[in-house]
């Protein structure tokens, strides 16, 4: 008798955007760590997701509005965490709405349900989470009266960031390349976006980091740590791996780890990340 394989059902999938991040887990929650970026933090409705924020009372709210920068942990059965680009209009409504830490995110659908549903039935794929995350958008922005415009300056600078990961910002060639003083800069980055832009650095390097895992797993080949970390532009491997304590709870065996389901968005897989000269490798 004929036995037909059952798809298996990834526990996490990692999903890459043109300009954004998805972390989702069926075993739900996340240890104490900094929130990388502006984020969405997404559960179903019938299992909200409950989130400390640094050393407040937790909260309970099936969706989140959560700020850069702050320190969070959270419990939930399952659970979506949306990063947004900060310089993209999705990141600064995120950041607008998050009230400088968390906020509940009220909307009728359930967007967490949803992508449960594509996790547990195998069915994750890059059409479904790339039209899963548009649905979440145009939710985002039916909510917005007035949608925030993005400082042309700020672009400069973060795609000469995207384009120069390696080693310590350059102060100097952002303020050449912006047009802006290096005071004025940091404090119209931190303003805007709620991150600093050494914080938006590692949010780069952390999408070439991914990139690197989605180009690897494709070819049906073991993603190495030291080599992903490197690509992105970390120092060494100690400097990676406490990047990814902090901002993921994880190390990066378990960040990069086979058993998670790495799902390339972008156009054709290899569509620039900003405009780093990393992403195609």
């Amino acid at each position: 008798m004929l036995t037909v394989a059952q798809p298996t059902v990834p526990e996490t999938i990692v999903g890459l955007g043109s300009d954004w991040l998805l972390y989702a887990s069926l075993s739900g929650g996340y240890s104490r760590s900094e929130m990388l970026s502006p984020a969405l933090v997404i559960a179903p409705s019938n299992a909200p997701v409950q989130i400390a924020v640094d050393d407040l009372l937790p909260r309970t709210s099936p969706m989140f509005f959560h700020a850069a920068g702050k320190w969070s942990s959270a419990k939930s059965s399952f659970i979506a965490i949306l990063y947004c680009d900060p310089m993209t209009e999705a990141g600064m409504v995120v950041h607008r709405n998050a009230r400088a830490a968390l906020a509940p995110w009220r909307t009728v659908f359930d967007h967490g349900a949803v992508l449960r549903g594509l996790l547990t039935s195998a069915s994750a794929t890059p059409t479904s989470v790339e039209s899963w995350v548009q649905r979440v958008r145009d939710g985002l922005f039916a909510d917005e009266l007035v949608r925030p415009t993005v400082d042309p300056r700020l672009l400069v600078a973060a795609q000469y960031i995207g384009a120069n990961p390696e080693g310590r910002l350059a102060a100097e060639a952002l303020s050449r390349e912006s047009g802006l003083s290096a005071v004025h800069l940091r404090q119209l980055f931190r303003r805007s976006t709620g991150m600093t832009l050494s914080r938006y650095q590692v949010w780069q390097r952390f999408r070439s980091m991914t990139s690197t895992a989605c180009i690897t797993s494709r070819h049906r080949h073991s993603v190495q740590a030291s080599q992903a970390l490197h690509d992105a532009g970390f120092f060494d491997m100690p400097h990676g791996t406490r990047a990814l304590q902090r901002f993921l709870g994880m190390t990066p065996k378990a960040a990069l780890s086979p058993e998670i389901q790495f799902i390339d968005c972008r156009r054709n897989g290899v569509e620039a990340l900003g405009t780093s000269r990393r992403s195609g490798s």
